[in-house]
């Protein structure tokens, strides 16, 4: 696992860093947005308690580099009392840390092409980061990390929305709505209000008819 920022921009969500993490086995990846580094030890003790009553599994490392977030009486309390590993990599040598690296690479260099592509403003990055993990999880060639880990196909059509720029989709009173973020739920997609600098979220029935008038739904979603 590994963290970056803060990023010139905060996310909607008033976020300035990202939390990467990476299964060595899977390959499959979690972006976790935070919006200060002493916030990294909380959020990884629920995020391990998670994933381990989700898949009845048991963590048994984790890699870190060698910065203060993971290098802290909270963390190291935590791992030593349910029986967790620790590694972490040496002074001024990510290469030791490389998976987590390269992943943390790759998907904000993916994310910013699409941020381009799509012409949305900056601060919609977050939103964006967490879509490229979501394609990168569900439509590498093979077996993509999702089918390892859950043990079920991905559905691939949800992926066709985002492929160039964002799809409009019509939003009552005028509103245009443009999706953002793929989630994990089956049928809702994460949209935003240009105009109201807000997001709101849709279904996949109104994606697949985007001809037709429709409204989004909890306009007051929060963003990441």
């Amino acid at each position: 696992m590994d963290l970056f920022g803060p990023v010139n921009v905060m996310s909607i969500g008033k976020k300035s860093h990202c939390l990467v993490i990476t299964d060595d086995y899977f390959i499959f990846t979690w972006f976790l947005f935070i919006a200060k580094k002493d916030e990294t030890a909380e959020i990884l003790k629920k995020f391990i308690t998670l994933i381990e009553n989700q898949k009845n599994l048991k963590v048994n490392v984790i890699r870190t580099d060698n910065g203060t977030e993971f290098r802290n009486q909270t963390l190291i309390y935590f791992c030593d009392e349910i029986g967790i590993a620790r590694q972490c990599s040496a002074a001024r040598t990510p290469q030791q840390n490389g998976v987590a690296e390269r992943q943390n690479r790759l998907l904000i260099e993916a994310a910013r092409t699409m941020l381009s592509e799509s012409k949305l403003p900056i601060f919609f990055l977050a939103e964006v980061v967490n879509t490229s993990c979501y394609v990168q999880n569900h439509a590498i060639l093979n077996k993509p990390p999702y089918e390892i880990f859950f043990n079920q196909k991905p559905k691939a059509g949800r992926t066709e929305e985002l492929k160039g720029r964002t799809q409009p989709v019509e939003i009552a009173k005028s509103r245009s709505g443009e999706i953002v973020t793929l989630t994990e739920e089956e049928h809702r997609y994460v949209c935003i209000i240009p105009k109201l600098k807000k997001l709101g979220t849709t279904d996949a029935q109104v994606v697949k008819r985007a001809k037709h008038k429709s409204s989004i739904k909890d306009p007051s979603v929060r963003g990441y």
